[in-house]
């Protein structure tokens, strides 16, 4: 018997702004940009679960395959990292 497959709509994206730099991994730390709030030199465009969210651009190769020099990595303050992702302290 073929399973049924439902379709499910996509959530829609929006504009997170890139606020700083940071060099990821072990004692990491991040430079603001000084954007104010909402706003951003780029912007990654993914669904965005609160108005909290930001991006950061890596910088440096500290964290080897995993997250690559140049990258934007988004921050959620308010969203508990899943079992698999980053998450500092």
């Amino acid at each position: 018997m073929t399973p049924m497959l439902k379709e499910v709509p996509m959530p829609a994206l929006s504009q997170i702004p890139i606020v700083g730099t940071t060099q990821a991994g072990p004692n990491s730390h991040w430079e603001e940009m000084g954007y104010p709030v909402g706003f951003g030199d780029e912007y990654v465009d993914m669904p965005r679960p609160d108005s909290s969210t930001y991006a950061l651009r890596v910088r440096g190769g500290s964290m080897g395959e995993r997250i690559k020099d140049g990258e934007a990595i988004v921050v959620s303050p308010t969203i508990s990292p899943l079992p698999g992702e980053e998450e500092r302290p």
